[in-house]
């Protein structure tokens, strides 16, 4: 089950706010579901501006077919994404 506290203003309701990353990590992510947004935030909710980082979405029905939860799946990609 995914749990997040911050709601980003891009998410729609069948949907989850992944995490920002780079273009071409979102390329190579492999959710089938996943969406690019505009405007990033941090977990505080607010907006920051790094260079080639996007918002990232995924749908809430494929995130919970994955058998880690939202946080280790965003502690996995963090790795890559730095």
């Amino acid at each position: 089950m995914h749990t997040d506290e911050f709601q980003h203003p891009e998410c729609q309701k069948k949907e989850v706010f992944f995490m920002n990353m780079k273009r071409e990590v979102f390329d190579r992510f492999d959710f089938s579901s996943k969406r690019l947004g505009k405007q990033t935030f941090n977990g505080l909710g607010e907006q920051i501006f790094y260079e080639d980082w996007y918002p990232v979405f995924v749908s809430k029905e494929e995130l919970d077919t994955y058998p880690l939860t939202l946080m280790e799946l965003r502690r996995k990609m963090r790795e890559i994404n730095s």
